[in-house]
This record gives C-alpha cells, sequence and structure tokens, in this order.
C-alpha cells in the first residue's frame, strides 16, 4: 500500500562517514519517516487510506545518514506522482531495543498542479477530529500543526525557501556566463546543513547551507578554496549574511570507493601539505571562526569533558557503562600529561579537519580533493590522520600495511620539523590522544545543536570507549 513503502537510501560522497560503519551502527537501526503534506490553501493534510485506520504517507529506509532526504524525495514521486522539498521534522522518537527511529517530517509541494488520487485524500482539521489512525498519537500532533507552527529558526524549514536559494544559484551561474539550473536534488537536510545538487545543460554544482552562528564554514571553505585550488573544491559563489555557498562538481570518486592503496598515501601528503601551509596562521583560522584546541586547551577540556554524565551516557544502547566511565575519570591526568608531553615534540599548530574520514575525499582526476570543512578547528595537526587510518581498515587492498604507509606519506612533509624517528613517535602518541580530541569537539559543537537526529548522541561514547582501548 502507499503508506508502506520500502526503498533504500542511497549514496554518493555524501554518504555517512566511515565513523558510522566503525560503530557498526546503521546495521542495526531502521528508520521510519511519516511524510506531513498540508494543502496548499486549506487547513488540510494528506492521509492515504491504511485499513482500518488513514495514515500519513510512510516511507521505511535502509539506514543511511540522518539528513538523507533522497529515499523521501524518490519514493513520493514514485508513488504519489509529486514532487516535495523538505521542510522541518515535526516530532521524533528513538526505541532503543528495537534500534528503530521514527520521526514525521514536514515537506512542501513542488508540484502546482498535483490532484491527490485513491487511496490518498487531503484531510481538513475537522475531520481529524473523528477519523480512524491507524497512529492515534499522530492527531494531536496534526490538529497543533495545521492550526499554525511557529516559525524554524533554520531558514530551509520554511515555506518557499527552495525556489529562493535556487534563485540565487541561477542568477550567480548566468553571472558567470555558465547555463542555468535545469534540475534540483535536495540530497540533504538536518540540523547542521542542507545541501543541493544542481544540473545544468552540461554540469553539475552544489549548493550548500549552514546556520546561523556556524557560517565559519563557508569562511574558511572560500578560504581555503582561493589558497589550495585542486586541493579543495571550488567556491564559485558564497553569502555570508544567508550563510550559502555554490561550489563547483569534482570529477572522480570518493576515496571510501578506491581499493589502490597509493591513492590514500596522496591524499594523506595532500592533507600534509595542506596542514603545513598554514602553520603560523593560526590567528587567521580563529579569526575565519575556527575553534582553538591547540594541546594547552584540549588539555583543559578534559576534565569538562568526561566529568559531562549526559554526554557520555545519553540513554542509548553504546552507553558508556558506569566502569568505563570510572576508568574514564582515573585516566584524566594521564591524558592531561600526555598532552604536555605531545605539546615537547614541537609540532606546531595548525588547521585540523576533525573530521576526515574516507567519505570526505574526492579521488579526483587530478589529485585528491578534502571537502566538507564544517568541523574543522586549530589543533595539533596529527590528529586527524586517525579518521583516515580507521577509514582504511577493510576498504584497501593491502590492509596490513596500510597504516604505517599511510602515516609515511602523511609524515614526509613534516620532516623540516623532526627527524623521522621523532615524528612517528609524536604519530603514535597523536594517535593515542586523537579520539579524546573529537569527543570533546563533539561535546562543544555538536551536542548543543542536536534536535531530530538522536543518533549522533552515541558518537561522543563511540569515541571515548576507543579512547580507553588506546590506553590499556
Amino acid at each position: 500500500m502507499l503508506a508502506r513503502v520500502k526503498t533504500a537510501a542511497g549514496h554518493d560522497r555524501f554518504r555517512p562517514a566511515a565513523i558510522l560503519a566503525a560503530m557498526s551502527f546503521w546495521s542495526a537501526t531502521r528508520c521510519r519517516f511519516h511524510i506531513a503534506l498540508r494543502h496548499p490553501t486549506d487547513r488540510a493534510v494528506l492521509l492515504v487510506d491504511d485499513r482500518p485506520g488513514w495514515a500519513l504517507p510512510v516511507v521505511e529506509a535502509e539506514p543511511g545518514h540522518p539528513g538523507d532526504f533522497r529515499a523521501i524525495a524518490r519514493t513520493m514521486r514514485e508513488r504519489l506522482g509529486l514532487d516535495v522539498a523538505a521542510l522541518g521534522c515535526l516530532a521524533h522518537e528513538f526505541d532503543p531495543t528495537a534500534r528503530l527511529g521514527e520521526s514525521v517530517r514536514e515537506v512542501e509541494s513542488q508540484s502546482p498542479d498535483w490532484t491527490p488520487r485513491p487511496p490518498a485524500r487531503w484531510v481538513t482539521t475537522e475531520e481529524l477530529a473523528t477519523l480512524a489512525l491507524t497512529t492515534p498519537r499522530h492527531r494531536t500532533l496534526l490538529t497543533s500543526w495545521l492550526s499554525g507552527r511557529k516559525q524554524s529558526p533554520l531558514p530551509w524549514e520554511r515555506r518557499g525557501w527552495l525556489q529562493r536559494a535556487v534563485g540565487w544559484c541561477d542568477a550567480e551561474l548566468r553571472a558567470r556566463g555558465l547555463a542555468s539550473v535545469e534540475r534540483v536534488e535536495q540530497v540533504r537536510q538536518w540540523e547542521f546543513s542542507t545541501v543541493l545538487r544542481l544540473t545544468t545543460a552540461d554540469r553539475r554544482f552544489f549548493f550548500k547551507a549552514v546556520p546561523q552562528g556556524r557560517e565559519r564554514e563557508v569562511r574558511l571553505t572560500q578560504r581555503l578554496a582561493e589558497r589550495h585550488p585542486g586541493s579543495v573544491a571550488q567556491v564559485l559563489a558564497s553569502d555570508l549574511e544567508q550563510t550559502w555557498m555554490l561550489m563547483a562538481e569534482i570529477g572522480g570518486v570518493n576515496l571510501e570507493e578506491v581499493r589502490d592503496l597509493r591513492r590514500w598515501e596522496a591524499a594523506a601528503a595532500t592533507y600534509a601539505r595542506l596542514q603545513t601551509d598554514w602553520i603560523g596562521r593560526g590567528d587567521e583560522l580563529v579569526a575565519l571562526g575556527c575553534r582553538d584546541l591547540s594541546l594547552p586547551n584540549l588539555a583543559a577540556a578534559i576534565v569538562p569533558c568526561i566529568g559531562d554524565t549526559a554526554a557520555l551516557a545519553p540513554g542509548l544502547r553504546r552507553d558508556l557503562s558506569a566502569e568505563e566511565i570510572h576508568r574514564l575519570r582515573a585516566l584524566g591526568p594521564a591524558l592531561a600529561a600526555a598532552c604536555k608531553e605531545l605539546e615537547g615534540f614541537g609540532i606546531p599548530a595548525t588547521l585540523d579537519h576533525a573530521d576526515l574520514w574516507a567519505s570526505n575525499v574526492i579521488d579526483g582526476p587530478h589529485g585528491p580533493v578534502i571537502i566538507d570543512w564544517e568541523d574543522a578547528g586549530l589543533s595539533h595537526p596529527f590528529f586527524a590522520l586517525w579518521h583516515l587510518i580507521l577509514s582504511a581498515e577493510d576498504r584497501v587492498d593491502d590492509t596490513v600495511n596500510a597504516p604505517a604507509r599511510i602515516r609515511d606519506a602523511y609524515l614526509e612533509p613534516w620532516t623540516r620539523y623532526e627527524s623521522p624517528k621523532r615524528l612517528r613517535e609524536a604519530f603514535d602518541l597523536a594517535q593515542r590522544l586523537a579520539p579524546l580530541c573529537y569527543a570533546i569537539t563533539f561535546r562543544l559543537d555538536v551536542l548543543p545543536v542536536l534536535d531530530a537526529s538522536w543518533e549522533l548522541r552515541e558518537f561522543v561514547p563511540f569515541f571515548l570507549r576507543r579512547l580507553l582501548g588506546a590506553w590499556r
């Protein structure tokens, strides 16, 4: 029936980061989206006959990125002949036993002449009061929603936003002598960003918007694109006031799909050269909006992080146990001492991508291109290789030698600071501390923003459990 549509979420360069595979998270999770579509002029909602009651259209998606909208858009188009745009999340809940996440997602019609056909129809507020619903708890939610809803602080959750954003992109493309936008695909929409793929007559582009207060990504990406053309996606246009940027599509394949270890070595070396170029520019990074987690600041953030019980055990299946929390807190002085020891190697703080999973590297025709700088900060440079090396565990042909080869390719540009032996010692210590850095970053920058993406609350426990494993 229309209300029980099963579909698989697609994957591309915006696929879930390798962290999800490392956690074995998605293999144990199901996602169910109840789709709320309002009538364009009346106080009515689209429901489908789901005997013995009526229900919102449902998309049961295979595990994917929590912000992936493509499964919803594709299903509504295939089953109802309706193009929709994402708005907000009206409600969400998670059953930790069944590993089932359910949400009510509001959408906006992009098909002005569309009319529903049985078994779908518009249901008014008055009818909702007496109509039998398959999910009775939706009655109060939908009645309140139809009577008026407080405007979301996220611009992309407001009606008409998509048309305005695409209009801006179209104007920017035509101003550069490029063809107009012919097709728009909403790739991602969640608390942290929205991403559109735009197709013209002969090229493709990506548009990204981030929330107010997180505009550092727009500033930093623009600056990196100017300073490192070819290693960072080309930014054609940006609007800091609206926190928008328009980027050219990168040719090539995601590094996750590349088994040739030499391409991973090339990615590590490219990243190292980019980092060394930013040495001594910490003030500029901070001015761009990056968080300063250089080693003294990292050490100062240890106690607040490991003392935050709500972050360590948010009530999900992969919470740290009481015994693990006790061990972690007992480890605090040793971690602070390790920060001091790492500082003694004299490797200067510089740009840290902070999310350098293989999913954020494109193996392009002219070399590796590093994307998605939303988490970047100022920190110890060696931390980020933790993500890349973990990504390679099951993705390259030579898994046994991959960690050492990626490390050595990365360290070669750093030989101006230390001997190879000392660099390897510093690198090994940095890898043991890296999960701490990213647990702290996640706690400070991600947890305060979370709303519907409940699953991200498991990431701080994930990082800290990895930290405990490195400090046995």
